[in-house]
């Protein structure tokens, strides 16, 4: 049933974030200042539980985060390890590579 919901979401919108090689136990949440301009993408990995995420986390390696283009976004970094992200642009989409994700992790795409 998850799957054929995923399925005719896809079909019928364009998501405003793709995540690749993750779990689906990643919960997204995006907020945008435009005062700022900036977008950030939150990333809280649920992988060592829903309920204490924190205890024992499953480190995510190499998280594809593309996020749909709603502005020029010109660079990306990530706030809790300080990381720059070079930022691909492809199909409509600002994309970066997340070296690392614990328990919490935000992309920050400026524009």
């Amino acid at each position: 049933m998850r799957q054929l919901m995923e399925n005719a979401v896809k079909y019928e919108h364009d998501p405003i974030v793709r995540l690749e090689n993750a779990p689906r136990f990643l919960e997204v949440t995006v907020r945008e200042s435009q005062e700022k301009r900036l977008v950030v993408v939150h990333i809280v990995n649920h992988g060592g539980g829903f309920e204490q995420p924190t205890e024992d986390p499953v480190n995510l390696k190499a998280i594809r985060v593309s996020l749909k283009m709603l502005h020029p976004f010109h660079s990306a970094h990530t706030v809790v390890r300080k990381v720059r992200l070079p930022v691909r642009l492809r199909e409509g989409y600002a994309s970066v590579s997340v070296p690392e994700v614990d328990v919490y992790e935000a992309v920050v795409f400026e524009y």
